[in-house]
């Protein structure tokens, strides 16, 4: 009995969590300026190769079944104003595990001297599968049976880019859909709402070597709005450290070096400033890119 009680507290308290991180469509990134596509699919025309990117993150590390995602994205061009790309994203926090694929295209416009405007679309889908079967809570109708889902969606992203600063627009899930549904004693907890983010970013050049970047990511949703600050120093367009701060949420800092033409690597960690870093070791980052 009382092993039932501690699962079901446990569920309770993962579900709440769970809520606040997906309230919000897509994972969160420290790394967010080298992860444009998963918030905007207008991104996707940035890329001027074939190019391969995966982030691996994990929260609120040393909490056990604490949230994990893997984001995964390929590129590649038609020509120099036709992009197209797919992404695959894996969020597994406690017993919910979110898959979600979307493929992407997406058409650059020149405006005026090295300036573009870059329109994307993204169609694909979300599968949840929350798993009720690894808790001993059989006895407890809200909890007896699985949930497994699909929902569908589409999204929407402009992106303005300039050679010293870029504006980014896009509803990347303009469907509202709902997280769990009310079927067979499983009621609804969360739903999925229409989401706006916003973006903008800076560089100013500060020698020939030397590059400083401001930029700044607003997720604006009806239950949650989520801001990311970052400032980064850039070296040779090759080695940059920067510092990111996502309000009332966490502080971290980040590195990010291009080895070679082909290959760049990436590493962030942040300490969550909520009271559940007294438990927690913060979040890590990694990221691999390759371009062909």
């Amino acid at each position: 009995m009382k092993a039932s009680l501690k699962n079901v507290c446990l569920v309770l308290c993962f579900i709440m969590l769970s809520i606040q991180l997906k309230a919000l469509q897509e994972s969160t990134f420290t790394l967010y300026n080298y992860n444009k596509v998963f918030f905007n699919p207008a991104a996707i025309g940035l890329n001027i190769n074939t190019t391969i990117n995966s982030n691996f993150r994990t929260q609120f590390t040393g909490i056990e079944n604490s949230p994990k995602a893997q984001n995964i994205y390929f590129s590649t061009p038609i020509n120099s104003k036709i992009k197209t790309g797919i992404t695959f994203s894996t969020d597994q926090t406690f017993i919910d595990n979110l898959t979600s694929v979307f493929a992407i295209a997406a058409y650059q416009i020149k405006l005026f001297k090295n300036t573009y405007l870059i329109f994307g679309l993204q169609a694909g889908g979300t599968f949840l599968n929350s798993n009720f079967d690894t808790l001993d809570l059989t006895s407890d109708p809200l909890f007896s049976q699985n949930i497994n889902e699909f929902n569908p969606n589409v999204g929407i992203g402009f992106y303005l880019k300039n050679s010293n600063y870029y504006i980014s627009l896009s509803s990347p899930r303009l469907l509202n859909t709902k997280r769990f549904i009310k079927n067979s004693g499983v009621t609804t907890v969360a739903n999925k709402q229409f989401q706006i983010n916003t973006a903008i970013g800076y560089h100013f050049v500060l020698n020939k070597s030397l590059k400083l970047s401001p930029s700044t990511l607003v997720r604006f949703i009806k239950s949650a709005t989520l801001i990311d600050s970052t400032l980064t120093l850039t070296f040779l367009e090759k080695i940059s450290l920067g510092a990111n701060y996502r309000f009332n949420s966490a502080l971290g800092g980040l590195f990010h070096v291009k080895i070679v033409n082909w290959l760049a690597v990436a590493f962030a960690y942040e300490t969550n400033t909520q009271d559940i870093n007294v438990i927690g070791d913060g979040n890590y980052e990694v990221q691999f890119q390759l371009n062909f």
